[in-house]
């Protein structure tokens, strides 16, 4: 590139006219000084002009005069003395070849002749025709030439110029853009002539009327209306009112009227503009064949005056013409007058309009509105065809407009071929709204085509009944005469012996039992398939390789003597052929008995097998495959995997409680899958639809889910294999059909964007871990956010390899899920990505000692790693220990091979926690220093606000400076700890060699102390004495049970014999032994010579499922061991801190989950026995019968598929309260007395019918009680009954047990059973707390009776207001509420007598509920109460009455069960 001396830019020139300009800004031009080539004079010239002008044209006020005519001055001074003729030769020239023309006659315009210069502006030269390209430089020309020469182009040719330039453009719409601008120079300039001065504007003028005009009769004939409109639309300011004659002033009508004499007719036309556009919608196949009925919304070709051309017809027409004929149209006017005409044409666009919006009905609606207007004429009666069939709308699948089409317009002619229109045609005949339909159809014509079409298929099913067809034809002409009987308006007019004829053709039943027989007979004679199992069902409309394909002039005696049976029953009976005889009847009468007396069972099917036997010999079926079972099958043919169908099987199943994991397994299954995959992605498909309506269930939508639970690399891949298995259906996202939220095409966009930064992602991810930024990024929703958050990505891909890559990734991770304002953390990225490397430093400091990973100098040094992940603030604090990190990112198989390991980042490991004073007042030093740059102080300043950091510009707060100074202070602090150290060094030789160690220490007067004896020396006096050290490793600690209530003990399974539970807990604190620990209560036989088998604690260890050493399981113990394994492995365990998280674990066990240990959220409630929390995992762990492994997400060998913990030990109660279990047994099998489920939410048996033969087919709770295997014994009864029993006792998540101490009600009739609730579900308990002020509020005692089946619901959800819904069952006399009463005895006349299962020892028995409400109730009536929230209430107590016992007095029980529900709530008992 040359060397030049470069001219301001174009916003700093001047405006005035000079004609020379300085030396200093003027472009010089230097040789190269690489090839020493010489520009030529023309070349330079172009550049020159070109460089000066910028993007500046004429018409612009800035535009540089003087300077481009120095240009060609300069340009013509080096050639010499030429003559003018030469000169105007070299200028056109250069004109011609300059790429902006305007700017080239604007530098030469002044050094040519009039003569030459008029030459270049010839608009006949200029304007390319057609396309008008160059309209717009040859106006800038226009104005170029008139300031350099005025003489070659007048003033007013300029004003002209300028005044057309907004409206000059190229294409089709140029003519008319022209002529809009015309009119307005027109009404600008008073012009009498245009043909002088204006004579270029003249030619271009007449050239754009004439191409106006012709597009405009090309849209007229295509009936384009939307763009004739927009083509039109500006000549509505025109005068048509104006003479033709009109003269003086020259306007765009009188020019009209002498070269477009239809113009008037655009001008006048004004049609709805809504229709056009809806009319525009329409196929172009379908527009083409409707032109003329679309031209009646055109422009008035009539009269040329009217608003459209149906206007024009209206006002042409004349009185008593009852046909009027426009084009192909031939319309009737039945009350031959204007109005009706108007009337007719408007249901005639009105039917139209409705056909181009009923796209949903698609072409059969339009053929039909074809067929009734265009080739004949419009009369009444089709018109209200038309309305009648609009009126229908059907949506079915079936074609109902085609079948009108096909009858109304061959209805002389109906024979055997519209038996399918006249089946549909029937379903129209039966609608409520068919009114009208049934006027136009319902007359002779129709009846007797009915009877044409059933005698002319009965005469092909004659002929054709030796193919393989006839079967399929008559079982369609069956369907045809069914659909004629159950018509009640064409059955009853067709003549009595056609009704006769129809009423003998069997019924839907018995045909299809003969089709089956018929079927079944002809596959026993072929031998295709032997199977004991049912029939195969050959499709008869499936000829091709199938068994009614073969020819039916083989032998005779390979054929089934049924089907010759069957055949001459059809001919004899339905076909009205010869009369069969007696035998033949009874032969098929015998098998049709049979056949509709089975079903499909393996008994029954060995009974129609020997139906079929007994008429001749031993045949064969296959079964039915659904859709999906037929894709398997075919899978396995192509030598698929065989574990897709296992596969497919468990996503199922987890779909039934985790639709989301089965949604992510399905994907994944699918997209490594080739072929065959389309009814999986309908399924697919479906729970992505299912999951956005449960969004609000579920809490946070899918694609957050996702963006949570999965790495980058993962949560791409999956979402890129979404698109691929569904890329057919991205696109069609509209207010009809809605996609998923996961398919939106915005999403997937944003998918495509962020995947070019996929490496910066799994880099972010790598270094923070569970990083909140990477999650942030991929999930935001906004546009605004994804726009930012794209510029972070870009600024760390730009930054790799660089020093301000670490400070960059930092911020990113640390804040970016920190910060609501992502473009404050975006706009500091950009500035840091050109800092100094000074400044990237001091940034790297203020983020060390703002979240403390800053080193302290002066003391000895620590080794630093090369961290591959950065670790989070709340996780990780150093007490001196010396841990190694792996110093590079390990590439494994699963990285992709153009992903490569990210570059390494030192980062200090943190040593202390820093007051924010220190990063303060490090800020404030660089702020305030004199001798830092400007550059650096902004940036500085920016990163320190961005930090949260107060940034103090002057002087510095004294307490600010204090902290600063206390925290230097803490250095001394390191000291001891390098003590720490050199202890811990002594230890680790100790190891080696005790003895010699020993020698050392002796020699040098150290003391010789294990480091757990130590430990407990400086235990809390409280916990000292609680404390026993075994051995130099091994400690035991007592826990008291004492707080442990008798109801709390029987719940947990806790032995009453037991005051203290013990741990044993071995800590090597020298080597490289895990902690390991064992569990007992004191009550345990052989505690003292016990040889203990503690649990081993790896951070890899499964948790403990089995016994632990030697003590007998409890939940309780089991439970606990879990949580003591977690804090364990989370954890450095000091005895100290285990103490004390034992203990709160003790206290606090019903509050937590018992599978994982989190939080039930239930601080107040008193809950007695641990449950599961909403997990899917722990509730399949305590529930299922599953793979223990994969539900706790283990480490294991192998796997086991059996409960996680016996019966007895999740139910201790199934051997200490069996009435209890009875009860809740009984409940169940009431519930499913009802039939329905809607009782038993969640039940894992699916059917009514299985839950009954269940529950009958148990022992005697106590022989399940007695047995030392529980769940061998119940498998010998049932597979299910151990499934059945243990979800029927836990899935309430609440405590039951039969009423003792304090909590037994006396004075009850005899044989009465009564349980307290001792807890419902945390949320249940949570709830009604939250509506008492504190526990010991006012409560009172109401009772409500009801039925047994209705418990199970009750216990889940509590008693909620069922008024007004399927499930009220006495009536809302007080309104809407749930309905209590103070006196037992009214609520026991609402108990029913319940059953239960066979051998319960609670049948016959009434069943009500003692309730606590909250304060007094809600009082309706005298001793009734109707409570608005079911928060306000909580089951207390089941009491099962005898069916002949007789109600308690209130005044008997009351007291006593107001003061053990105080017990219960505030954990008295």
């Amino acid at each position: 590139m040359d060397a030049a001396i470069i001219i301001p830019p174009v916003a700093g020139r001047t405006t005035d006219k000079r004609s020379r300009m300085s030396w200093a800004k003027r472009t010089l031009p230097l040789k190269n000084p690489t090839f020493f080539k010489k520009v030529e004079d023309s070349q330079l010239w172009h550049e020159e002009v070109e460089a000066t002008a910028g993007q500046l044209h004429p018409s612009d006020p800035r535009f540089p005069w003087g300077f481009v005519r120095n240009h060609t001055d300069t340009y013509l001074k080096k050639k010499g003395k030429l003559s003018q003729e030469d000169t105007d030769i070299r200028l056109t020239k250069l004109v011609q070849t300059h790429r902006a023309r305007d700017i080239a006659v604007a530098a030469v315009a002044h050094a040519m002749t009039t003569q030459s210069l008029s030459l270049l502006l010839l608009a006949e030269t200029n304007i390319v025709y057609g396309s008008y390209w160059g309209l717009d430089t040859w106006l800038q020309s226009l104005i170029a030439a008139n300031e350099g020469n005025p003489a070659s182009t007048t003033r007013l040719e300029a004003q002209w110029a300028r005044m057309l330039l907004p409206y000059s453009t190229f294409g089709a719409s140029a003519a008319g853009r022209y002529l809009k601008g015309v009119t307005r120079a027109l009404k600008e300039f008073e012009t009498r002539n245009m043909q002088g001065v204006l004579g270029n504007f003249a030619a271009i003028l007449r050239r754009a009327i004439k191409d106006y005009a012709a597009q405009l009769e090309g849209l007229r004939l295509t009936c384009d209306w939307v763009a004739a409109k927009q083509a039109v639309d500006w000549m509505k300011t025109l005068d048509v009112s104006l003479p033709l004659d009109s003269s003086g002033t020259l306007s765009i009508e009188i020019i009209f009227d002498e070269q477009f004499p239809a113009w008037r007719m655009w001008a006048s036309w004004r049609p709805d503009v809504d229709r056009l556009t809806q009319y525009s919608k329409l196929n172009s196949r379908w527009t083409s064949t409707i032109l003329d009925l679309l031209a009646l919304e055109g422009p008035d070709l009539v009269t040329g005056a009217e608003r459209t051309l149906r206007h024009g017809l209206v006002a042409d027409y004349s009185e008593q013409r009852r046909w009027i004929h426009y084009r192909s149209l031939v319309i009737e006017v039945p009350g031959l007058t204007r109005v009706c005409l108007a009337t007719v044409l408007g249901r005639l666009l009105r039917g139209l309009d409705s056909v181009s919006t009923s796209i949903s009905y698609g072409e059969s609606l339009f053929n039909l509105f074809r067929s009734l207007t265009i080739g004949r004429a419009i009369t009444k009666s089709e018109l209200d065809l038309l309305d009648a069939s609009l009126e229908i709308g059907h949506k079915s699948k079936d074609d109902y407009f085609t079948a009108v089409r096909r009858i109304w317009s061959e209805k002389e002619h109906i024979c055997g071929m519209h038996i399918s229109p006249l089946q549909r045609l029937l379903v129209i005949l039966e609608e409520p709204k068919a009114t009208t339909f049934r006027e136009l159809f319902l007359h002779d014509w129709l009846l007797h085509g009915f009877e044409e079409c059933f005698r002319e298929c009965q005469l092909v099913i004659r002929e054709q009944v030796t193919t393989p067809a006839w079967l399929r034809l008559l079982l369609e002409l069956h369907g045809f005469c069914t659909a004629v009987k159950a018509s009640t308006h064409v059955f009853p007019q067709l003549r009595l012996e056609f009704q006769t004829k129809m009423r003998d053709w069997p019924s839907d039943k018995r045909m299809a039992s003969i089709k089956e027989i018929y079927i079944a007979a002809q596959n026993l004679c072929l031998d295709e398939v032997q199977t004991r199992n049912a029939f195969v069902w050959v499709d008869p409309d499936i000829t091709t390789g199938s068994i009614l394909s073969r020819s039916y002039s083989e032998d005779i005696k390979a054929r089934h003597s049924i089907e010759v049976i069957i055949e001459k029953y059809c001919l004899d009976h339905l076909l009205n052929m010869d009369a069969t005889c007696n035998t033949v009847d009874g032969a098929l009468r015998d098998i049709l008995e049979v056949w509709e007396n089975t079903v499909e069972g393996v008994n029954d099917s060995d009974r129609r097998m020997l139906a079929i036997l007994v008429s001749r010999d031993i045949g064969h079926s296959v079964v039915h495959r659904c859709e999906c079972i037929f894709e398997l099958t075919v899978d396995l043919g192509l030598g698929q995997q065989s574990t897709f169908v296992g596969d497919m099987l468990r996503i199922v199943k987890v779909a039934e409680n985790d639709s989301r994991q089965a949604i992510i397994a399905l994907t994944n299954i699918l997209a490594i899958r080739k072929g065959c995959t389309q009814c999986w992605r309908s399924l697919l498909y479906r729970w992505l639809d299912q999951d956005d309506k449960l969004e609000a269930r579920n809490g946070t939508a899918l694609v957050d889910y996702l963006a949570q639970t999965m790495d980058t690399r993962t949560w791409l891949s999956f979402m890129q294999s979404l698109e691929t298995l569904f890329k057919d259906l991205v696109f069609y996202d509209t207010e009809e059909h809605t996609l998923p939220s996961l398919l939106d095409p915005q999403l997937l966009s944003w998918v495509s964007k962020v995947n070019k930064f996929s490496r910066t992602l799994m880099i972010l991810e790598d270094l923070g871990g569970d990083s909140i930024a990477v999650r942030s990024i991929l999930s935001s929703s906004k546009e605004s956010q994804r726009t930012d958050n794209l510029a972070i990505l870009s600024c760390l891909q730009r930054a790799e390899g660089s020093l301000s890559e670490a400070i960059m990734q930092r911020i990113v991770i640390w804040l970016s899920g920190k910060r609501s304002d992502v473009h404050e953390v975006k706009e500091c990225l950009h500035k840091l990505l050109g800092a100094a490397d000074d400044t990237i430093l001091a940034c790297q400091e203020i983020f060390d000692a703002k979240f403390g990973f800053l080193d302290i100098p002066g003391l000895p040094t620590h080794e630093q790693a090369g961290l591959n992940r950065i670790v989070g603030r709340d996780y990780v604090f150093y007490e001196g220990t010396c841990k190694l990190y792996k110093t590079t990112l390990e590439v494994d198989s699963s990285t992709p091979k153009d992903i490569e390991p990210h570059s390494q980042h030192v980062f200090p490991r943190r040593r202390y926690d820093i007051p924010l004073a220190v990063a303060e007042v490090m800020v404030a030093g660089w702020i305030q220093d004199d001798g830092v740059k400007p550059e650096m102080k902004t940036i500085i300043d920016c990163f320190a606000r961005l930090l949260n950091l107060e940034v103090y510009s002057n002087a510095i707060p004294e307490t600010e400076l204090l902290k600063a100074t206390a925290f230097w202070e803490g250095i001394e602090a390191e000291i001891i700890r390098e003590a720490d150290r050199l202890e811990g060094l002594k230890r680790a030789l100790k190891m080696k060699d005790p003895m010699g160690t020993a020698l050392l220490l002796e020699e040098y007067d150290v003391p010789d102390t294990s480091f757990l004896e130590e430990e407990i020396l400086e235990l809390p006096a409280g916990i000292v004495d609680l404390v026993e050290l075994i051995d130099d490793d091994e400690v035991e600690m007592s826990f008291s049970l004492a707080s442990y209530t008798e109801l709390q003990r029987d719940a947990m399974g806790v032995p009453s014999a037991a005051n203290n539970l013990l741990v044993r807990l071995y800590l090597n604190r020298y080597g490289n032994t895990p902690p390991r620990f064992c569990t007992h209560y004191d009550s345990d036989a052989d505690l003292e010579t016990m040889q203990h088998i503690p649990w081993i604690c790896y951070e890899s260890s499964i948790v403990p499922h089995e016994h632990v050493c030697f003590s007998p399981q409890s939940v309780f113990i089991w439970q606990l061991n879990r949580l003591i394994l977690k804090h364990i492995i989370s954890r450095d365990v000091t005895i100290a801190g285990f103490y004390s998280t034992v203990s709160c674990t003790i206290r606090e066990m019903g509050r937590v989950c018992v599978c994982c240990g989190a939080d039930q959220k239930a601080k107040k409630a008193q809950l007695r026995r641990s449950t599961p929390c909403s997990l899917v995992a722990c509730a399949q762990l305590w529930y299922d019968d599953i793979t223990y492994e994969a539900a706790n997400s283990t480490f294991a060998d192998h796997e086991h598929h059996r409960y996680s913990l016996p019966l007895e030990i999740r139910i201790p109660e199934i051997r200490t309260d069996i009435f209890t279990v009875d009860m809740l047994l009984s409940s169940v099998y009431n519930a499913a007395c009802t039939g329905s489920l809607k009782f038993l939410p969640d039940c894992p048996i699916r059917t009514a019918s299985s839950i009954k033969a269940i529950l009958n087919s148990l022992p005697k709770l106590s022989v399940i009680r007695d047995a030392v295997h529980i769940s061998k014994v119940l498998e010998k009864y049932h597979a299910d009954a151990e499934k059945l029993i243990s979800w029927a006792c836990t899935q309430f998540r609440g405590y039951i047990a039969t009423a003792s101490g304090l909590c037994k009600i006396k004075n009850l009739p005899i044989g009465t059973h009564q349980f307290v609730l001792a807890n419902a579900s945390p949320k249940l308990e949570t709830a009604y707390l939250s509506r008492l002020p504190k526990p010991s509020s006012e409560t009172t005692v109401l009772f409500h009776g009801t039925s047994l089946d209705r418990l199970p619901a009750i216990l889940t959800q509590g008693l909620v207001v069922c008024s007004g819904t399927s499930l009220e069952r006495t009536g809302a006399v007080y309104g809407k509420g749930i309905y209590l009463a103070e006196d037992p005895a009214t609520s026991f006349s609402y108990s029913t007598i319940n059953s239960s299962w066979r051998n319960s020892a609670l049948s016959n028995m009434r069943l009500m509920l003692g309730c606590e409400v909250v304060g007094k109730g809600r009082s309706v009536s005298r001793g009734i109460h109707a409570l608005e929230d079911g928060r306000d209430v909580m089951v207390r107590y089941i009491f099962l009455f005898p069916h002949n016992a007789v109600a308690p007095v209130a005044n008997h029980v009351v007291t006593a069960m107001g003061s053990a529900m105080a017990a219960l709530r505030t954990g008295v008992v």
